[in-house]
């Protein structure tokens, strides 16, 4: 029976479940790790009865979504509060191609929902996620169907629902304004971080090709315990309750603990890492790491932070984003972790893999204890010290912190604790996650903080640890192989020629000693400074500066130098800009060579000025641009112009570092990207960038080489 079900007090009139049933639940389960709920519905009275769907549910479906959507569009994304059978759903999938999100106020009905159609399909590819009342538990993940949260939903609430359960419709209403926020943090987190994330991993080449994959440690610690370990401020309590469990137990610390814990002389098995920052490559530089001591570390972060560990590395992604795509095709790649803005998320869902029961938790106070941001001995007791200074005690530095941060939040114990926004968040995504089937037995011994509720249990280590017996035995000795990941193969020629350029870097040269002096340069600085301006409002080209030989350099031959090294033997170059061609001098057997810039500087110079949009005709396998989009107003024309006429683009650009932009303005710098920048302009061009090298390190910039190859 398809027609006329009715709704009393939370139970269905019979409709026979099929077969879509359990494939479709063990499909939601798996793409959004939410367990859908309906034993939660309540009983009610005969003056409860509803009709939930007419005689004809898919007109009736239809006409609500035209009524709701009028003439326009239906939104990327459509929220459904009270979907009963799903007809509405169907009117949705069927004339877009939005994500759906449902919120069923009513939990009775999704096994009906479930059992009357095939939803794989939208469920695995990522368009429909069912959260079900009166909690609707595993709203962590609603985000994920919001896009980059710029745009309103399209919210369809059900009537009859809405008028019978006012209050657990308003909950799913702000489900959907939290769900919305969050996708913004997201795409303001990755518009951040996509430009290290990106050029970190490159750089990390070498290092990822030679290290293993997370995937290794599956099961490493099956059914023994597991202790992780985070930097809160009970940390330096809870290292000395583990102290006499600790031959015991394998002990996983994120990268914050690090210090502390090998200060205790308590040094992890392994470190958890994976904030692309340079200022968290502080927690795993300049300190003695025993050989008992692994990293796992997702390959964005700063390249430095690597050094410590020589081959005992591990390395997990968190997330498709390039260069994964083309590293794949390189015969590179390693398993995932999840992640949700912490750390620590990562560090648990390594324990679960681990096979580790159970899994217990320190130092995770998720909040201020004590007035206090972190443990004693991180690296951010320097920055305490630094900024309390002689006059004031780190108390006043914690002050300040929690007062600029804090927000007020439930402790362990009942008691109204100081918190933040991001940490409470991140105690939410654990709890929800401590409620999946299957999951170990999960301890939190951290004695203080915020971390309570779901299946967390709330003891101590000794209670946790006292029937523990006998030193932990690991399956296998946790040491990470020195093999490379990358098979020989069937890569593409030119991946593989950039692929062995990065696993084999160049010393840079020593500098060249040079007495030549540019005319340019003899002008005052102020006025290079206010013709530039004037070059900047009228978008010209110096062609003054550009027509004299003597204002071209030497010096500047260790760009294209280095740049040549990205070409593959045989292709056919075109080097815009090319100055004194120096490229043509150093690119590889089998290569043509064809130089353009404004002026020629030779017979075979083509003279183009790139911002009149000229470009020399003809197709290429690379075009090279060398200290020239400095000097060029429109990059992002340039770029998708090179993107039509050759698959391999190499350039340099000096990113800027500072906002004194009279730094760049006395050399003549037409544009001001910063390196994310830069990286995001190409990759909105269609670029992907599989190559970057930080050349020089100037006054208010940073003079980068990247490799870019056209998306396919």
């Amino acid at each position: 029976m398809e027609t006329g079900q009715r709704l009393r007090g939370g139970v269905v009139t019979p409709l026979d479940t099929n077969r879509y049933l359990e494939p479709n639940v063990e499909a939601h389960r798996r793409k959004w790790n939410v367990a859908p709920s309906w034993s939660a519905a309540a009983q009610g009275d005969d003056r409860l009865w509803a009709t939930l769907h007419g005689v004809d549910p898919g007109m009736e479906a239809a006409a609500w979504l035209e009524r709701a959507t009028g003439d326009c569009t239906i939104p990327d994304t459509v929220c459904v509060i009270g979907a009963g059978l799903g007809y509405v759903v169907d009117a949705v999938v069927e004339r877009s191609k939005s994500r759906v999100l449902v919120l069923e106020t009513e939990p009775a009905l999704l096994p009906w929902f479930f059992a009357r159609r095939d939803w794989r399909p939208f469920i695995e590819g990522g368009r429909l996620a069912v959260l079900a009342g009166p909690g609707f538990e595993g709203s962590q993940i609603a985000w994920r169907l919001f896009g980059d949260g710029e745009a309103d939903p399209l919210v369809l609430a059900h009537p009859i629902l809405g008028r019978s359960q006012p209050d657990v419709t308003r909950l799913a209403a702000q489900v959907i304004g939290r769900a919305r926020l969050g996708a913004r943090g997201n795409e303001e987190a990755r518009r951040k971080f996509a430009g290290p994330y990106l050029v970190n991993t490159l750089l990390n080449v070498p290092t990822i090709a030679r290290a293993a994959s997370v995937d290794v440690l599956e099961n490493r610690y099956r059914g023994m315990p597991v202790v992780v370990a985070a930097a809160g401020p009970s940390l330096n309590r809870n290292i000395e309750e583990l102290r006499p469990y600790r031959e015991r137990v394998a002990l996983l610390a994120v990268d914050t603990a690090l210090k502390p814990l090998l200060a205790a002389g308590m040094p992890p098995d392994f470190v958890v890492a994976l904030d692309p920052s340079d200022a968290n490559a502080r927690h795993l530089t300049g300190v003695a790491v025993p050989d008992s001591t692994s990293l796992v570390a997702e390959p964005s972060i700063a390249a430095s932070s690597f050094a410590a560990f020589a081959d005992r590395i591990f390395i997990f992604r968190v997330a498709e984003h390039a260069p994964w795509p083309w590293l794949r095709k390189m015969g590179i790649d390693c398993g995932m972790l999840r992640a949700w803005g912490s750390v620590v998320t990562s560090t648990f869902d390594l324990a679960l893999r681990m096979g580790g029961d159970p899994v217990v938790f320190i130092g995770t106070d998720l909040a201020y204890t004590g007035g206090q941001p972190y443990a004693r001995g991180t690296t951010y007791e320097e920055d305490w010290r630094a900024t309390a200074g002689p006059d004031r005690p780190i108390e006043w530095v914690w002050q300040q912190t929690a007062s600029h941060r804090g927000v007020p939040a439930e402790g362990i114990g009942g008691q109204s604790l100081v918190s933040a926004k991001g940490l409470v968040v991140f105690r939410d995504w654990l709890v929800e996650d401590s409620k999946r089937p299957g999951r170990p037995r999960l301890v939190n011994a951290t004695g203080a903080g915020i971390l309570f509720g779901g299946a967390f249990e709330q003891l101590s280590l000794p209670d946790t640890l006292a029937e523990v017996s006998g030193p932990r035995s690991p399956i296998s000795e946790p040491r990470a192989p020195v093999a490379g990941l990358v098979p020989a193969g069937s890569a593409p020629a030119v991946d593989v020629h950039l692929l062995d350029v990065l696993l084999h870097r160049l010393e840079p040269p020593a500098a060249r000693v040079s007495e030549h002096v540019q005319p340019y340069l003899l002008k005052p600085r102020k006025q290079r400074i206010a013709a530039t301006r004037v070059l900047r409002a009228q978008r010209t080209t110096d062609y003054e500066r550009w027509n004299e030989p003597a204002n071209l350099d030497p010096r500047w031959e260790n760009g294209p130098a280095r740049a040549s090294r990205l070409v593959p033997p045989g292709s056919r170059v075109l080097d815009v800009g090319a100055g004194l061609e120096a490229l043509g001098k150093y690119l590889p057997d089998g290569c043509t060579y064809t130089p353009s810039d404004l002026a020629a500087r030779s017979e075979r110079t083509l003279v183009a000025d790139l911002n009149r949009g000229v470009l020399p005709p003809g197709n290429f396998d690379v075009v090279a641009a060398i200290a020239t989009l400095e000097f060029v107003y429109d990059v992002s024309a340039l770029l998708g112009a090179v993107h039509q006429r050759a698959g391999l683009a190499i350039l340099t650009y000096c990113a800027r570092t500072t906002d004194d932009l009279d730094k760049r303005l006395e050399k003549g710098f037409v544009n001001d990207f910063t390196r994310d920048e830069l990286v995001l302009l190409c990759l909105k061009k269609g670029w992907q960038v599989v190559g970057a090298e930080r050349l020089v390190v100037g006054p208010g910039f940073d003079q980068w080489l990247f490799a870019l190859r056209r998306s396919e």
